[in-house]
């Protein structure tokens, strides 16, 4: 729908994973449509410290197939091995992190 030009799963680079973020408005529960988003995301070390170069996502702004505004999310194909990672999201200048763990 729009934002960077989605990473197709054939690319060089070989993207296995597909991240995203869903925004809500928390009062209405409705997806927002219009947010200002960026992503990215580093590797973790054994004691959960961040290691390596961070990894910027260029944002794509999606709507599932078939479906209206309601399922928008951000995002895009990535490659990211089995590992440990932070996930930093911004969402209209509000930041937050996850930690996911890949594994096989």
């Amino acid at each position: 729908m729009g934002g960077a030009k989605p990473i197709a799963t054939d690319a060089a680079s070989h993207p296995n994973h597909h991240l995203v973020v869903h925004v809500f408005d928390a009062k209405t529960g409705k997806a927002i449509t219009n947010a200002t988003v960026s992503i990215n995301f580093q590797l973790l070390n054994d004691k959960g410290k961040t290691t390596g170069a961070v990894v910027n996502v260029p944002v794509v702004v999606m709507h599932a197939i078939g479906q209206r505004p309601q399922s928008t999310h951000y995002g895009n194909n990535v490659v990211m091995p089995n590992r440990r990672y932070s996930i930093a999201v911004m969402v209209n200048r509000k930041k937050t992190e996850f930690r996911i763990s890949r594994t096989m």
